[in-house]
């Protein structure tokens, strides 16, 4: 049987699809990949994309609304929670069709994904270092890092370290964090450094590798 995460699912895929005829390297990323792997629907869909440099705001809304957003807000940066994201260029609110579930899409000034990440499984090896996609690795806390695109949803190795032994890095501290203490207050939650220390002690402790 269908759940409702099943369906956000799909609707992130519709969405991915056509945002990927503006940009093909765009991705999924933020809250909606870590609600999902705990089993939750998404307060809304975060995406990120390319556009071209030149490209104004009024030529943006109506590639979305030929695309078959609804636009219901665009353009402002300067709230606190993107103070940190030097790269993003404009932040749109967008519906799509009759979906109830919010759409936010990014415009950032480089590729949301590049060449060496589109083949990457998601899983590492001890051959080959992991890697993230340059935006969600901008991302201020290991929670977050999970990330969606050509149809397969990634968690990482920060990330799945998080779930298992309930400690989430943060590089700083700011209202999404705030906001994640209050929605897991099983977790404890350390700076950066504190985290990667934690890391090698464990895999000191059970003998794994980075």
């Amino acid at each position: 049987m269908k759940t409702a995460v099943d369906s956000q699912k799909e609707l992130s895929r519709l969405v991915y699809r056509a945002l990927s005829i503006i940009d093909p390297r765009c991705l999924l990323a933020g809250g909606a990949p870590r609600n999902w792997y705990f089993g939750e629907l998404a307060k809304d869909l975060d995406f990120y994309i390319q556009t071209p440099d030149d490209r104004r705001c009024y030529e943006q809304k109506g590639v979305f609304e030929g695309l078959g957003f609804g636009v219901k807000e665009s353009g402002d940066i300067k709230h606190e929670q993107y103070e940190m994201m030097p790269c993003l260029k404009r932040v749109w609110n967008l519906s799509f069709y009759t979906w109830d579930t919010p759409i936010q899409v990014m415009e950032i000034n480089h590729e949301a994904i590049g060449e060496e990440e589109c083949w990457y499984n998601g899983r590492g090896s001890t051959h080959e270092p992991e890697k993230l996609p340059e935006v969600v690795g901008d991302f201020n806390n290991t929670l977050s890092y999970g990330w969606s695109a050509y149809g397969l949803t990634h968690y990482p190795k920060d990330f799945l370290f998080s779930v298992e032994y309930k400690v989430v890095g943060y590089k700083y501290e700011a209202p999404n964090v705030k906001k994640l203490r209050e929605k897991y207050p099983d977790f404890t939650f350390v700076p950066l450094e504190d985290f990667e220390a934690y890391k090698r002690v464990v895999q000191r402790r059970e003998g794994l590798h980075d």
